[in-house]
């Protein structure tokens, strides 16, 4: 499985963060965002 971050969001003042995890094929198996 493989993760993409992206840390800050930065049109978000910089605030927040997206993760998203990838399978082995390539699709995406869940993604997140987090905002404090």
């Amino acid at each position: 499985m493989k993760k993409i971050s992206i840390d800050p969001i930065t049109r978000l003042e910089g605030h927040g963060k997206i993760e998203i995890f990838l399978n082995d094929e390539g699709d995406v198996e869940n993604a997140y965002l987090q905002i404090p």
